[in-house]
């Protein structure tokens, strides 16, 4: 994985006719982000939900009574700016102009910068669906292996398809180009599908998931970037 980006006209003035636009940009829900979370631990999913509540409040407590809060993440401290009332000198000041300002902490920025990875493409394909990360529900610790009948959480972008349409929705591949489409779903959205792995012999197959953006459309077909082994 990495952040995808291409090059556009530069609307500023500076010298540079092109600039990067980050492209493809994939939104981790809440419930992934607790799951990697309490990968490899003791502990649950909700012992990591109550942990991150509790932080919620101790959060909105000091940072109501005007301190600066440090976490492991950076600094989170309220600010307020003044709205037009109809005066030309005096500003109102009021909660209603209120904002909440964080400034990244300085190791995890410059681990973030260390670890990211940037793939730039003068000129993007047409959008395609992205699988950017596959768990196994049932046994997270098992990464990309998994047995027939266990559930499968999906994240990405574009992965809404037309659960009638035959020729669309997630296939496991291994040398049939046709695949094995999947037939179990507990949901199905343009970010996350929950499903289950379909009956297939034994092997590393290729996840893709294909869809169609409109009616009429042609095939677009989104491939995750690993192999998943079928036990």
């Amino acid at each position: 994985m990495s952040l995808q980006v291409t090059v556009v006209p530069n609307p500023f003035d500076n010298g540079l006719p092109l600039c990067p636009r980050v492209v493809n940009r994939v939104t981790v829900d809440f419930d992934e982000i607790l799951q990697f979370m309490a990968m490899d631990t003791a502990l649950e999913m909700e012992d990591m939900r109550l942990a991150v509540e509790r932080l919620k409040k101790a959060l909105v407590f000091y940072l109501a009574k005007g301190d600066s809060v440090e976490t492991p993440l950076g600094t989170i401290a309220a600010h307020v700016r003044g709205i037009a009332n109809g005066s030309p000198v005096t500003p109102e000041i009021s909660r209603a102009g209120m904002k909440l300002r964080f400034r990244p902490d300085r190791a995890l920025f410059r681990e973030v910068q260390s670890n990211l990875a940037i793939s730039v493409e003068e000129q993007m394909d047409p959008k395609r669906p992205r699988i950017v990360s596959v768990w196994n529900v049932e046994d997270p610790a098992a990464e990309d292996q998994m047995s027939t009948g266990q559930l499968l959480h999906i994240s990405g972008s574009r992965l809404g398809f037309d659960i009638e349409a035959e020729d669309e929705g997630l296939f496991f591949v291994n040398g049939d180009e046709a695949g094995n489409r999947v037939s179990v779903y507990s949901r199905h959205g343009t970010r996350i599908i929950d499903c289950k792995v379909p009956e297939v012999p034994p092997g590393e197959y290729a996840l893709q998931l294909r869809s169609r953006p409109g009616k009429g459309s042609e095939l677009r077909t989104g491939t995750y970037s690993n192999t998943v082994t079928v036990s």
